[in-house]
């Protein structure tokens, strides 16, 4: 009969089929879906995406058990595949032939909600009453908002955004009569000059963008103060000037070049002493002299800084304590209360000075690595102590301060410089004149001793934010030092004094200072040219004349094979840049004279042929030599071949060894040697270095390569001193720059800090740099450009794409540092993904397919094995138990851990084993990770699941005799299960009646396993002919059942008591073991993957 039936049903599909077949191809094909959401089970029919904005669909239950959804327009999709991702909810589906109409025979009550998203109906199925979950929104629809909301931003930001500022260059300098601030517009711009009251102001008829930041912090002899700002009228510059001081203003015959002249007092200019001569004969006596100044009143006291703590520890001693960070030592000083600070540099020495008169202990500085500590010396005063650290120009310190400590990392860069200090200079009328220094942080003012240089110094210091003065400061009486926190001046006049008060400190003395600039450092001009054999004279070696001519004599004097002559020639071609024509001549010099061959000379000749050619790690090893390490000529070259192979810290290292020698070089080559060195000082965070670099740079230099970079060492400092707009405006330029190789980096800084400002939205960002990779290959900009590239994928939830950049980027060029930064940012994107669960974004599958096309980015130890764990966990999690079971089993296999930790991961893939009825394997795992020392907690888990599996095996006797007198809730429920497989009724339901135990008290709904728990002990009651117990069970569990979904069952085998050859009470019984007595014992024992950390082995 049973054949019969399922033959008709064939029969029916098949007819039904053939009956909608013309229908179904005449209609539009689409695709059905079903997810569970909270609260919810969604049915999602997606039509194509060309017939969407127009769809609508409504649906109703009938017959109490029929959901009936009628579409607006026809369409054909698979519908029966919806009961078997239903998760049990449906039990049929039917579309007809009309393709308008589904029908779905559902297995519990439910309410429809039916919703519309483009091209995509949405069928909701609550429990009655329930509220309608929250809208589900298509992927069309998704885009499209995604493309309005993009849209728009960049409609903010075109309108918001200014038209860009006009560059104006600007130009100082100081001559005995006057001080001369040059203004370059790129075209002629009005001007007019407003002064009195010791105050100019000169104002353009336009805004422009001119960088004031080095005038401002350093003003020149006989300005105080200088500021620009743009104004609704244009731009105006205002300045403060000296007692007695004016100015003019005039400009070149194009009108493009401004000129600012500031004149002292007294200053007779020839139209005066025109007038005055003309006046000569009035017999009146003429005085072309300043008036004499009234007399200078004291000194005015500033009021002293409110008392402070101490900072001195009872024991009177400050332990300095040293820790590491990479190549970074960091040295950790902690007080009882955080004393000020003040840190700076003088020759070879990098000095801490604090204001507080404690004993260092400074044991542990013996181990600090040499890169940075070469010596130390602790230097201490009634008020203050200080140490003296000898260390290379390239170390930086970085001081932070936090809580009582202060901590002073000694670094190769540091990502934020100091805020700079301003310096003001007062010579108000009637009062002396005196140097005041702004400083939010200042906190005591005290005089420091140097034993090394034998001279004192006046020193600030101050808690707080970093700040310090940027650029040295030169006056008559006294330098004030760059510094990098507080400020250090060195006196030139014994009574100079430096008074701390709120705000800041004055430096003062009796009478007044004499506030203007004392002369530079002499010229290197009159200095001879270095006599060390590594000194590349590139203009002696090019000669007089031109290139043919120079080349026909060069050619003649080494036609005779002398090796000095054929060195000479070589020196000839390089010095016109003919690299390779160089390293063919040095190579004939070498093999004509042995000496000559392992000569330094010879060596820098092909040392900076290789560096023209590009050839940079034979550039080193030419540069290496024993000779040539220490040689100040040689650093130059030797830094940039650290700078084109983007070594900054080390570039500044070799460029601050130079000692000067590049003043003797070729100016085209000098150039660009600064304009590296300024770069590598920006990168490495030393903003006042940059700038130092900068200013001396010839401005005048006409090299496209000089100029691009040392304009991309100012939209570094720009952005390092927080000045965005300028930084972007000058990277933007670069990027479209003649000198091609600096416009990738320049489009990569200007992407980056567009980033960090919130100009440009991630997914242009993106597009920016993946068009960029496409295009620039190479060098470390491709690798910064993949590392950004992969962050901002990641961000976005693109975790493949962002480790393919990242992964394929950095095999390019594995050696490098930013290579080794995207293998650490590679590593920590998959400790997220894996282990901080942000995997959980993916779906299990696509989070499995990630997770073994990069497995070797999974982490050796504890973290590993948690990883590979939270993986399987997911796919247990959608019942994709095979491939989490190979995972395990891999681990268990393969990975060498500690026995107990294999145990445990053994337990794990057991479970998963048993869930898919896999007993045997389960049993062989258990048994091959048999060890002693487990906890106990553990040895009783593993004997449970031991007992399982010889159940599942048919070895009922050997799993009870395994589980003894155990009385645990798990081993109780292994016994009922044992029982009823083994068709003991009366065992098994007064076992599963244990297992329940009072939960008829409980009011709370019957969960679906206790509700199948008291369904299987009623069945087991029937079968056993147990009518008093089937009375008991009915009345203790009849109400709660009756809201279960077994009610229809319960009311049967507890009202009508069947006999036990019933074939209803057979059905119930099959259906209950269809769906096996394993799951509920398993329960527990999955609950493990919701909590993988605290289960995971250490």
């Amino acid at each position: 009969m049973l054949a019969g039936t399922a033959r008709r049903a064939i029969l029916w599909v098949a007819a039904l089929l053939l009956g909608l077949a013309p229908c179904a191809l005449a209609q539009e094909t689409g695709s059905v879906s079903v997810e569970r959401i909270p609260g919810a089970v969604r049915v999602l029919i997606a039509y194509p995406e060309s017939l969407g904005g127009d769809l609508s669909a409504e649906a109703e239950i009938a017959a109490g058990a029929v959901l009936v959804a009628r579409l607006s327009e026809p369409l054909y999709f698979d519908a029966a595949s919806i009961p078997a991702q239903s998760s049990g909810l449906a039990a049929m589906a039917r579309l007809d032939a009309d393709g308008r109409t589904l029908r779905i025979a559902l297995n519990q009550e439910a309410e429809p909600h039916v919703s519309v998203s483009h091209n995509v109906v949405v069928i909701d199925l609550t429990p009655p009453g329930a509220e309608a979950p929250a809208a589900y929104v298509s992927e069309y629809e998704r885009n499209r908002r995604a493309e309005a909301e993009a849209a728009a931003a960049r409609a903010a930001a075109e309108a918001a955004e200014p038209e860009p500022l006009v560059p104006v260059a600007v130009r100082s300098g100081e001559a005995a009569e006057y001080t001369r601030i040059e203004f370059t517009w790129p075209s002629r711009t009005g001007y007019r000059l407003e002064s009195g009251d010791g105050r100019a102001v000169l104002r353009f008829d336009a805004p422009g963008d001119v960088d004031l930041r080095r005038l401002s912090s350093s003003p020149p002899r006989l300005v105080e103060a200088l500021s620009g700002e743009n104004l609704e009228d244009g731009l105006a510059v205002s300045l403060t000037l000296e007692s007695g001081a004016t100015a003019r203003v005039w400009d070149d015959e194009d009108g493009r070049r401004v000129v600012l002249d500031v004149l002292p007092e007294g200053h007779v200019s020839p139209e005066a002493l025109l007038a005055a001569l003309t006046d000569a004969d009035t017999g009146e006596p003429v005085s072309l002299t300043p008036q004499e100044e009234p007399e200078q009143e004291p000194v005015e006291e500033v009021e002293a800084p409110v008392a402070r703590p101490d900072p001195v520890p009872d024991t009177g001693f400050v332990r300095v304590r040293l820790t590491r960070d990479g190549n970074d030592a960091l040295l950790h000083f902690e007080w009882a209360h955080l004393p000020g600070l003040a840190v700076f540099r003088r020759p070879d020495a990098i000095w801490l000075v604090f204001d507080a008169p404690a004993r260092l202990d400074l044991s542990e500085l013996e181990q600090a690595p040499p890169r940075h500590v070469r010596g130390y010396q602790a230097v201490s005063g009634e008020d203050y102590v200080a140490l003296r650290i000898e260390a290379p120009d390239a170390t930086l310190p970085d001081p932070v301060a936090a809580g009582v400590s202060w901590t002073v990392a000694l670094r190769d860069t540091i990502d934020q410089p100091p805020r700079p200090v301003v310096l003001i200079r007062e010579t108000a009328p009637g009062q002396p004149a005196r140097l005041r220094i702004g400083h939010d942080g200042a906190r005591s003012s005290v005089r420091v001793d140097d034993p090394v240089l034998g001279d004192s110094l006046l020193v600030l210091t101050a808690d707080g934010e970093k700040s310090g003065v940027l650029l040295p400061y030169r006056l008559v009486e006294a330098n004030v030092l760059a510094s990098i926190h507080g400020v250090a001046i060195q006196p030139l006049a014994d009574d100079l004094r430096l008074v701390a008060g709120e705000g800041g400190a004055e430096l003062v003395r009796p009478g007044g200072l004499t506030l203007s600039r004392s002369a530079g450092a002499a010229s290197a001009a009159g200095a001879a040219l270095p006599a060390s054999p590594g000194f590349a004279d590139l203009a002696g070696w090019r000669g007089e004349g031109d290139f043919q001519s120079g080349l026909t004599r060069a050619l003649n004097r080494a036609a005779g094979g002398e090796a000095r002559e054929l060195l000479n020639l070589a020196r000839f071609y390089l010095a016109w840049e003919l690299a390779p024509e160089a390293l063919g001549a040095a190579q004939l010099a070498a093999a004509s004279d042995e000496e000559i061959a392992d000569s330094a000379e010879l060596r820098v000749v092909n040392g900076i042929a290789m560096l023209m050619m590009g050839r940079l790690p034979r550039a080193e090893v030419f540069f290496a030599g024993s000779a040539l390490n220490e040689d100040p000529a040689v650093q130059p070259w030797r830094g940039l071949v650290s700078a084109r192979r983007a070594d900054w810290a080390e570039a500044r290292r070799r460029f601050d060894a130079a000692d000067g020698s590049t003043y003797f070089f070729d100016p085209l080559w000098r150039a660009r040697i600064q304009a590296a060195h300024a770069r590598s000082a920006a990168e490495t965070g030393d903003v006042g270095a940059a700038l130092r670099v900068l200013d001396a740079m010839d401005p005048d230099i006409d090299d496209p390569q000089a100029r691009a970079e040392a304009e991309f060492a100012a939209a570094r400092v720009a952005a390092l001193s927080g000045r965005p707009d300028e930084a972007i405006r000058r990277f933007s330029a670069l990027a479209s720059d003649p000198w091609v190789p600096i416009q990738a980096v320049a489009l990569l800084n200007q992407v980056r800090l567009e980033l960090e400002e919130g100009r440009v939205p991630p997914t242009q960002a993106a597009d920016t740099l993946a068009s960029l990779a496409l295009r620039w290959r190479g060098d470390d900009t491709e690798l910064e450009a993949a590392r950004l590239l992969g962050e901002l994928y990641a961000d976005a939830g693109r975790y493949g794409e962002a480790l393919d950049v990242m992964s394929h980027a950095r095999l390019r060029q594995p050696r490098s540092q930013t290579a080794r930064q995207i293998a650490s940012d590679m590593d920590t994107l998959f400790r997220r993904l894996f282990l901080d669960d942000e995997a959980a974004r993916m779906s299990p599958l696509e989070a499995l397919a990630l997770f073994n096309e990069h497995a070797s980015l999974t982490p050796q130890g504890a973290d590993g094995d948690r990883m590979v764990r939270r993986v399987a966990e997911r796919l247990v999690a959608v019942d994709l138990l095979d491939p989490a079971a190979q995972m395990l089993q891999h681990q268990v296999d393969n990975r060498s851990m500690p026995a107990q930790a294999k145990a445990q991961i053994a337990s794990d893939l057991a479970v998963i084993y048993l869930m898919g009825r896999r007993h045997e394997e389960a049993l062989r795992t258990l048994r091959a990770t048999r060890v002693t020392g487990l906890s106990a907690s553990l040895v009783n888990e593993r004997r449970l699941l031991e007992a399982r599996a010889m159940a599942g095996i048919g070895r009922a006797d050997h799993a009870l005799e395994l589980i003894g007198d155990d009385d645990s809730a798990p081993a109780r429920r292994l016994r009922a299960d044992i029982a009823w497989e083994q068709r003991d009724w009366p065992g098994a339901a007064r076992g599963l009646e244990a297992v329940l135990g009072a939960r008829w008290r409980d009011e709370a709904p019957l969960g679906e396993i206790d509700a199948r728990d008291v369904m299987r002990a009623a069945i087991a009651y029937a079968l056993a002919g147990d009518s008093a117990s089937l009375e008991r069970m009915e009345a203790r569990y009849g109400a709660a059942m009756a809201q279960t979904r077994h009610r229809g069952g319960f009311d049967l085998v507890t009202s009508e008591l069947p006999q036990p050859g019933d074939r209803r009470l057979t059905e119930l019984v099959s259906s209950l073991a269809s769906r096996g007595t394993m799951d509920a014992f398993l329960a527990g024992f999955a609950n493990r993957f919701d909590d993988v950390e605290e289960q995971s082995p250490s």
